[in-house]
């Protein structure tokens, strides 16, 4: 082993071991240079984690409805609720057997029902509501597009239950409409 010059007036066995612990203290520069690279990417992995997880979470912002959209609610429900004011009258001309009158009752005050749900379900901002109020327009036009069969049919039994599964569906719709 070579002594360097600035150990040449120690003994030998002295400057042996000064130069052993020399090359031992610079073994760890080589090592830590050769893991720069790594230990730098494990701080910074464990500074984007620590930032994102102390982030918090951002407020959500809740979905408001325009002056238009109100109106255009407020003017539908009270539409449809009109309509569904008139639903005893169907039921008694049903009572009646009046098949002529009911299938007229569908056709007139009922007819802009469907049209009436379909305008209320697109104008809701919240996505679950839309799917849910179109399902439910669906299933009252399916329940009156039978009760008209029915009428056509002069069949009382299956009148009568499309009758009630239409209010079902027509009550659901209403108390599915937002309060504003």
């Amino acid at each position: 082993m070579q002594i360097p010059s600035f150990l040449a007036g120690l003994p030998r066995l002295e400057a042996v071991r000064l130069c052993s612990l020399l090359c031992f203290l610079r073994e760890p520069m080589t090592l830590w240079s050769r893991c720069r690279r790594a230990v730098a990417l494990v701080l910074v992995t464990l500074l984007s984690t620590a930032l994102v997880a102390c982030g918090g979470p951002t407020a959500a912002t809740v979905p408001t409805y325009s002056d238009s959209q109100i109106l255009q609610i407020e003017k539908s429900q009270a539409n449809l609720q009109a309509v569904r004011d008139r639903f005893p009258e169907l039921d008694q001309l049903i009572a009646a057997e009046n098949w002529t009158f009911v299938r007229n009752f569908i056709r007139g005050p009922l007819g802009d029902v469907r049209r009436e749900t379909a305008t209320l379900s697109r104008t809701f901002l919240d996505p679950a509501l839309k799917a849910e109020t179109a399902e439910t327009a669906q299933a009252l036009f399916n329940h009156l597009i039978a009760l008209d069969d029915a009428a056509k049919d002069g069949d009382v039994r299956r009148a009568r239950e499309q009758f009630q599964e239409a209010i079902v569906d027509f009550d659901a719709f209403l108390q599915a409409i937002p309060t504003l």
